[in-house]
């Protein structure tokens, strides 16, 4: 499962990010969640 949630993060990492930062830094987006699984994941 770990490697699954990896490939799916490493897909859609730059795509969210961009709209992340377009959309002005919003606490409220999915990229925050990746942000964080990326992060306890270590």
């Amino acid at each position: 499962m770990h490697s699954d949630i990896q490939q799916l993060l490493d897909y859609l990492w730059n795509d969210e990010e961009r709209h992340w930062e377009e959309s002005g830094h919003p606490s409220e987006h999915i990229f925050m969640v990746m942000r964080r699984v990326r992060e306890e994941d270590g």
